[in-house]
C-alpha cells in the first residue's frame, strides 16, 4: 500500500516496493522481514539472518538485502520504514 505522496523516487525504496510481501502475508518469511523492520527500528528481538538470506528464498533474500542496503544509507529519515515500523510495533505482541 502506497501512499498519496509517493514520487517516483519512492519506486526505488523497497519499504515502497515490497510493502504487500514485508504486510500482506503471514508466511513465516514474511515475519521474518517483520522482525528485521523491528529489530532495525527498536534494538528489539534476535534475527536470524541465515533464514533471510539463504532458507527463504531468493526473493526474500532479494528483499532483505535491498532493506538492508536502503536503510544503511537512508535510516529512520526514511517516512515509509518508520510507518510501517509503527505499524508492525502496535500490532506486535511482544512490546
Amino acid at each position: 500500500m502506497t501512499t498519496p505522496t509517493d514520487t517516483s523516487e519512492d519506486m526505488d525504496n523497497p519499504f515502497v516496493v515490497f510493502e504487500r510481501t514485508i504486510m500482506g502475508t503471514s508466511t513465516p518469511p514474511a515475519l521474518r522481514l517483520r522482525d528485521l523492520i523491528l529489530h532495525l527500528y527498536r534494538g528489539h528481538g534476535s534475527i536470524d539472518l541465515r533464514a533471510l538470506l539463504r532458507d527463504s528464498g531468493d526473493d526474500y533474500r532479494d528483499v532483505t538485502l535491498s532493506m538492508l542496503a536502503y536503510y544503511a544509507k537512508h535510516g529512520e529519515k526514511c517516512p515509509h520504514f518508520v510507518r510501517i515500523a509503527g505499524v508492525i510495533e502496535r500490532n506486535s505482541y511482544f512490546f
